[in-house]
């Protein structure tokens, strides 16, 4: 594959060929291993975004202000981006849902979303949750 990846660039890098740039050949040499090289394009692939949805049933909510006091340092240290939460019971439209509490967060990709919620200094705040509030928290692929 390395043979195939090198040919690529110098084909790229070729007289005849329409990338000839110094942008095209720089990609072509440098960019071996974080982008697709094609005798027709360069790509550079971009994550997709993540989101963590959780359901929250909060049963001591001046405890829990503790932990929304200190969320957000290691939220967006991550990447991650406040979309909505319930301020009150969460509106069902169809079939049922678990608490009554909803927040939708959004982070550049899966693996910021899970380095977040395994952060050690996440982990310690989210004791307070876990003594505060019963929750549930998934982590979806986003769509481009």
């Amino acid at each position: 594959m390395a043979v195939e990846l090198k040919n690529a660039a110098f084909d790229l890098m070729a007289a005849e060929s329409p990338y000839r740039t110094h942008e095209a050949r720089h990609l072509a040499l440098v960019c071996f291993g974080t982008s697709m090289i094609g005798r027709t394009q360069i790509k550079t692939e971009k994550p997709m975004p993540a989101y963590v949805i959780g359901q929250l049933n909060i049963h001591d909510p001046e405890a829990y202000q503790a932990y929304l006091d200190r969320f957000m340092p290691s939220f967006q240290r991550h990447g991650g981006e406040l979309l909505a939460t319930s301020r009150s019971e969460t509106e069902i439209l169809e079939g049922s849902w678990a608490m009554p509490r909803t927040v939708i967060m959004r982070f550049p990709s899966v693996r910021d979303a899970k380095a977040w919620h395994d952060d050690p200094d996440y982990a310690e705040l989210a004791k307070i949750r876990h003594q505060t509030a019963s929750t549930n928290l998934v982590v979806v692929d986003g769509i481009a």
